[in-house]
């Protein structure tokens, strides 16, 4: 049962890392417009989930490193899939078909 608990915790640790992650990188995008004002702050934001995943990825063993990692990549692969489908549905609703 405890084993069930701790996996079901790293996973979910992995998609909230993987998001936080992700939205890092998005303001990039966000702040373009005042980049050189944010730069620092927005590398050293990815620089440490960066670290944090690498570090929580190293010292995980068995079962809850493989749990943790799937959080990640779902979270990922998620996000991708969702943006291909929007992306579909705007180009069918606006009839922009390419």
């Amino acid at each position: 049962m405890m084993s069930i608990i701790t996996n079901t915790f790293f996973f979910l640790l992995g998609i909230h890392l993987a998001m936080q992650l992700i939205a890092d990188l998005y303001r990039i995008i966000d702040l373009w417009y005042r980049i050189e004002d944010f730069l620092f702050p927005i590398i050293r934001s990815i620089l440490f989930y960066t670290l944090i995943i690498a570090m929580t990825g190293w010292y995980l063993d068995g079962s809850a490193k493989h749990a943790f990692i799937w959080g990640g990549l779902f979270f990922s692969g998620f996000h991708v899939a969702i943006f291909w489908i929007s992306q579909a549905l705007f180009r069918v609703k606006w009839g922009r078909q390419k």
